[in-house]
This record gives C-alpha cells, structure tokens and sequence, in this order.
C-alpha cells in the first residue's frame, strides 16, 4: 500500500495573526519611556557594551522567554542572518546563522514591518528539532530608514501574548539598537582607517630607508665609472630618472582600472638605459629577450618572479 504523503505547512500561516487585533492592557509607559531613555543616555561612550542589555530589554518590556538580535550577512553563495546577544532559552545558538531567503527575519525585512510568527519551527526546517516557539515578534533593524540591518525579535512561551503596544515599544526600541549598530560601524571603520595609516607611514618609512640605501649606492657606482664633476652629474641624473620612470610604472593603483601595470622588458629597459653607451651606432652592451610579462608593484618590486620554469638572465 502507497504511503500517505503529508504535506508541508504552508509559510503563509505562520504570519495569519494580524498583531493590531489585540487589546492593549493597562501598563506603565512612563517606565517603559524611562528605561529607554535611561539607556540611550549611557550610547554614547560605550555603544557596543549597550546591544546585550537592549535584548534583555526587549525580554523584560515585552515579557518574553527569550530574545536575540539577527544581523545580515552577505555572504556567499546566498546571504544569511548571524544571531548576536541571544537571551533566555536560544542564549546556546549564540552565533548561529540562519538562511536570508527562508526565514521570519528576511520575511520582516520584506515587509519593512513589525511581523508576528505562530510556531514557526513547523516551516521551517533549520530550527533546532524540539524546540517550540509558540509566538516570535519580529522588528526590523535600520540604519536610516534605508539600510536594513537585520532583526530584533522576542519569544513568548504561549499564542497570544503579544500585543500591539508590545510591538510600538520595540520598534522605538529597535530605533536605538540601529543608532547603536551604526555607532559601532562607524568606530570599527575608523579604527580600520587608522590601522591602514600606520600601515602606510610604516611602508613610507621603510620605503624612503630603501631609496637612501639606493641612492647611496648609486654614488658610490657611478663615482668610480666617471673621471671628473660633469661625468658624474650626468651619469647619477640619467641613473636617477631611470629609478624614476621604472617607479612610475609600478606605482600603486588606486582605480579600477589596472593602469600600473606595464610589461617587463620595458621596465628593465628602462632601467639599464643609463648604463648603456652613447647612441653611436656601436653594440649594445645590453640585450633583452623572451615572452611578455605583466607586471606591477606586487610582482616585480614586493615579490620574487615565481612562475614555474622561468629565469631571469642579463647578459653582457
């Protein structure tokens, strides 16, 4: 006999309770309000320390068994929400990703609304198995009222507990928590600014160590190729503007377009012109032969050649 097929709950009954339909009891907004202000006062100096406590926040506002903030992620093959400052049962799946085109979170953000869920580990199949999730109020993250951030959502342990003024509170709420994500953002890119700039100065300073260690050569060189002043001032200026051309062919590149890179034997060219003879019509003492080579700062002056089987060879 053919087994009975069971088919999968439709995800469109797990948002079917519309949240304005419920009353709102009585409550004290004044010590809702003063609790929010209270926290947002203590933003400014240390923003990131503030998320956990707007979660626990949320669990005591609202009454729920456990709360947590879903940030998204882009990332490959197909972009996912990470779980951040999770509170009451879910606090173990601390870090844990969920898929961004299958879930309450992505479904919130779609609606750019407030969204309440009914059960919804019997959707969706990567909710841990034995857990129930009676209710899950869902709030949009923004920095702005463009960029979506993620989530901040609340479990209650039974169908009916949340309310609409349950929901007011936590987008005001959720307010804060993306003023806060976007304090974090930004002290993170500066901070990564400053990395960078240290990073430079010390390149630079280790960059003009080199070229002093160059230049000095080059005098010493070139002193014992010439016989009088002039000799020397023409050399060391023909060798100096080689060093010149030759860096401006490797230079970093700052555009999309990968303009620094240039061929090999025309950097070596470049290169070994001043030690080449006058134009008399007499031979090259020089002579550069084999394949073209792209190359740029990162092949030829940061890093040895290291394709298989090649050398380099100069000939006199």
């Amino acid at each position: 006999m053919e087994a009975a097929k069971v088919s999968k709950p439709d995800v469109s009954t797990v948002y079917a309770v519309d949240l304005s339909q419920r009353p709102v009891p009585q409550g004290d907004a004044a010590r809702e309000k003063a609790a929010l202000l209270q926290l947002a006062r203590r933003m400014h100096d240390a923003p990131g320390e503030m998320l956990p406590r707007f979660v626990e926040l949320a669990m005591e506002l609202t009454g729920g068994i456990s709360a947590g903030i879903s940030l998204l992620e882009q990332t490959e093959p197909s972009p996912v929400f990470r779980w951040h400052h999770l509170k009451g049962i879910l606090s173990p799946f601390n870090g844990a990703t969920t898929p961004r085109d299958f879930s309450p979170c992505g479904i919130t953000l779609e609606r750019s609304a407030t969204t309440l869920t009914i059960h919804p580990e019997r959707v969706y199949d990567w909710i841990p198995p034995g857990l129930s999730l009676p209710e899950v109020l869902l709030v949009p993250l923004y920095i702005g009222r463009t960029e979506p951030l993620g989530t901040l959502w609340i479990v209650a342990d039974r169908i009916g507990h949340f309310h609409c003024g349950h929901g007011a509170t936590m987008q005001e709420l959720a307010g804060f928590i993306g003023i806060a994500l976007k304090m974090v953002r930004s002290e993170q890119e500066l901070q990564q600014a400053l990395e960078q700039q240290e990073l430079l100065t010390r390149e630079m300073s280790h960059g003009l160590k080199n070229l002093f260690t160059i230049v000095d050569g080059m005098i010493r060189i070139s002193a014992r190729s010439t016989d009088n002043k002039d000799d020397l001032v023409a050399l060391l200026s023909g060798r100096l503007h080689a060093l010149a051309a030759a860096h401006s062919l490797v230079r970093p590149s700052f555009s999309d377009v990968q303009g620094a890179a240039s061929n090999l034997a025309e950097l070596l060219s470049i290169v070994t012109e001043p030690h080449e003879p006058p134009a008399t019509g007499g031979r090259r003492r020089l002579s550069l032969r084999g394949p073209s080579v792209l190359c740029g700062e990162q092949s030829v002056m940061a890093r040895q050649f290291g394709w298989e089987g090649a050398t380099i060879r100069m000939t006199r």
